[in-house]
């Protein structure tokens, strides 16, 4: 960039007061904004060699083509094209007006499943206007007699590059091209595709024409038409092989009638797009197979309209099920509390729901669940405004996409919200219809839903088959117990289990315990939102008395056969600098808090610790895993938030050695399966973790057995919101057979710090 910037101030363009700052999008050049005070423009420098895969290279003399072109077309039809400022044949570079304001890219419209139909009919009739204009025009077949550089940019890389795959076809490819390059009446753009295409309400602009040549213009409507045809397949939405039949109409009657030429080339670049040097980034590997059959039959034989090979496309899309509908209603948690439950219905009638659960210790970098606020209604904890954006803004833009396509799905509505954590939509309504969209597509496929979650996670159904160890609250606290206690769960883990039913069993006799002991010492005082007890205690060193008691009573060995797991939730002890503790009415500066966390950890048989300092106190965390990282599990809960940047943060400072896993921290199933392989890439461990308040519903059953997690923490063991999760890893423990896994506590050996 440098040397550019130098040759641009010797040009007398700039001066070195000006900044370049690189613009995306260019394959085949480097293309800067300039800034200098108030003036704005782009300077675009053809490359040797294409940013694509492939080894590319193509002779950078072909900018003059492109700055022609641009002066060409700006004689007659000065909208359709950016206005050169500045440049000569010579220079290697030019530059151009920067086009500010409301202009959207056609490319960017299309993949979000938008269509501006007026816009992309204006664009085509312009196109058919160049063409017309330029036909048998000697000036312009002098000016563009390009036909090494199309070869080199085009027919070469498109369509030769084929017939080294594609033996069999190679006859036809030749003779083909050879057709191709035979006409030669009109000026040809040579990359007439929606992502070089600006549009606004009233004017289309083409950009990026370095490959324009006096040729055969079916080159540019087949090579338009193409792009809609692959966003169809790709959207499953055959409003775009509707549009493509439009488009070729409208340009025929403009202009003239040339199906036969373009439906020549279209097979070939369909093929070209999805098994030839430049693949459309965006194709998924079925879009891929779906069209390669397709356009391989249509190169061996003769193609009569474009509407046989819409309809060839339609028919393999049938086999494909769509979203057909999308309704959101108001249910309750298990506090009683609103929460939204997602309905999708696919067309051939199978149905999945989404029930969102909601948390009542949050962590401040959480996705924003979206609340009413209106004080006349549930006090102001409805969820009315979140149901409306699923049916109003979501609903639109998911309905007729393909359920399984998780990825596509949830950034689509990532995109439709556009903030940082997801304010405007609500993460609530969005991971309520990734949840549904999940299970509808596992349902649809007749597969367990950890069997879909496996594919989605690594790409083989059958990868998930590890049992999870339970992580089950005894005795509650904090927020989600009136704070009777200030540490929020003591909870144990069966480490010495041998079988995931041996850990329940192992569970149930240490729950009824505690509950005799708490009976006879007349301090049973019901069950927290979790399930676990709440008893007073004058001490939390009595609370940890209390649960060895509790191990033992119920026949075990505390350490060898049941551990104790903490979740200090110490944000929210965490003041002006200190630690509190109400229950004792002490205070603690980092380091004493430090210090504690070692003595409690050394004293009693503790394994496993989550949120142990606050999440702005990281030293304390860095301070407790130099001593403890390698004793026991460390996971951050309040202080990831199952948000990947701040997981790949954590990693890097050594702050913590697991991640408490939750699917509304972040709000869609997409971000928490890559917020799990971030973490385990890491050689940390993934917890999946239900929240306070839950619903009926077992989908983190599933995904704690189609990630391998080999943990899950969902309350403790009572409510029928917290055994629903375990009773299903019963059924998904059947479903597997022979296949099921069970490693229990031997999950912690593969701890990384």
């Amino acid at each position: 960039m440098s040397d550019l910037k130098q040759r641009l101030i010797e040009s007398g363009i700039i001066t070195d007061k000006a900044t370049l700052k690189p613009l995306t999008g260019g394959v085949s050049s480097d293309i800067y904004l300039i800034t200098e005070g108030e003036k704005k423009l782009v300077v675009k420098q053809a490359l040797e060699k294409l940013k694509v895969a492939a080894d590319w290279r193509a002779d950078v003399s072909r900018n003059k083509f492109e700055l022609r072109y641009l002066q060409y077309v700006n004689r007659f039809m000065p909208n359709c094209v950016p206005t050169v400022l500045d440049g000569d044949e010579d220079s290697g570079f030019f530059t151009m007006e920067f086009l500010d304001g409301d202009f959207k890219n056609l490319k960017t419209e299309f993949l979000d499943n938008n269509i501006d139909e007026i816009a992309v009919l204006r664009t085509v009739e312009a196109l058919a206007e160049i063409h017309k204009v330029s036909e048998n025009d000697e000036q312009a077949k002098a000016l563009f007699d390009s036909t090494k550089n199309f070869i080199e940019l085009r027919v070469s890389p498109y369509f030769y590059a084929l017939k080294e795959g594609f033996p069999k076809l190679a006859a036809s490819i030749d003779a083909r091209c050879e057709r191709l390059l035979e006409k030669r009446y009109a000026l040809v753009h040579g990359d007439f595709s929606p992502k070089n295409i600006l549009i606004d309400d009233d004017r289309s602009v083409l950009l990026d024409c370095e490959v324009a040549w006096y040729g055969n213009p079916s080159f540019d409507m087949a090579f338009f038409i193409n792009h809609l045809l692959l966003k169809g397949v790709h959207l499953n939405q055959p409003k775009f092989f509707a549009l493509a039949e439009k488009v070729l109409a409208v340009y025929s009657e403009k202009f003239k009638d040339i199906s036969l030429d373009i439906l020549e080339l279209l097979p070939m670049l369909l093929l070209a797009r999805v098994a030839g040097k430049s693949p459309a980034e965006y194709l998924t590997d079925e879009s891929k197979q779906l069209i390669q059959p397709i356009a391989e039959k249509y190169i061996e034989q003769s193609l009569s309209s474009l509407s046989e090979l819409i309809e060839e496309l339609k028919l393999h899309l049938e086999a494909t099920p769509m979203i057909k509908s999308i309704d959101a209603y108001q249910i309750y948690d298990s506090r009683g509390k609103p929460t939204v439950e997602v309905e999708v219905i696919l067309d051939n009638g199978v149905k999945g729901f989404g029930l969102v659960p909601s948390g009542a210790s949050t962590g401040q970098y959480e996705a924003l669940e979206l609340r009413d606020g209106d004080k006349t209604k549930f006090n102001g904890k409805s969820v009315y405004t979140a149901i409306e954006n699923i049916k109003t803004i979501i609903a639109p833009a998911i309905i007729g996409m393909d359920p399984s396509q998780q990825a596509k799905i949830d950034e689509t509505m990532i995109k439709l919200d556009g903030t940082t954590n997801k304010t405007k939509l609500g993460a609530n309504a969005i991971l309520g219809v990734s949840m549904a969209c999940a299970n509808v597509a596992a349902n649809d496929q007749g597969i367990p839903l950890f069997k879909h979650l496996s594919k989605l996670h690594t790409g083989n159904a059958d990868s998930g088959n590890i049992l999870p160890l339970p992580e089950i609250q005894l005795i509650g606290g904090g927020a989600h117990a009136q704070w009777r206690t200030d540490v929020q769960d003591f909870l144990i883990i069966v480490n010495g289990a041998k079988n995931y039913t041996e850990t329940l069993e192992a569970t149930f006799k240490t729950y009824e315990a505690a509950e005799k002991l708490l009976k006879q010492r007349g301090t049973l005082a019901g069950i927290a939102d979790e399930g676990g007890f709440y008893p007073t205690f004058d001490s939390h060193e009595e609370i940890f008395e209390f649960v060895v008691e509790a191990i033992k009573t119920a026949g075990y060995v505390p350490g060898k056969d049941i551990s104790i797991s903490l979740d200090i939730a110490a944000s929210d002890l965490f003041h002006d600098g200190v630690y509190r503790f109400n229950l004792e009415d002490k205070e603690f500066t980092p380091k004493e808090f430090v210090a504690l966390m070692l003595s409690w950890c050394e004293k009693y048989p503790v394994i496993s610790i989550e949120d142990p300092f606050a999440d702005d106190d990281p030293q304390s965390w860095v301070d407790f895993v130099k001593e403890m990282g390698g004793k026991i599990q460390i996971i951050g809960d309040d202080s990831f938030t199952t948000n990947i940047a701040r997981i790949r943060e954590g990693i890097e400072n050594k702050t913590a050695n697991s991640v408490l896993i939750k699917l509304n921290q972040i709000g869609s199933v997409t971000e928490t399966l890559e917020a799990i392989k971030v973490t385990q890439d890491a050689g940390w461990l993934p917890v999946v973790s239900a929240r306070s308040g839950e619903t009926e519903d077992a989908f983190i059953s599933h995904l704690a057995v189609a990630i391998n997690g080999g943990q899950l923490k969902v309350g403790s063991f009572a409510r029928s919101e917290r055994m629903v999760k375990w009773n299903e890893v019963l059924r998904i423990e059947r479903a597997l057979g022979d296949d099921a896994v069970f490693i229990g506590a031997d999950i912690l050996k593969q701890l990384q710090y």
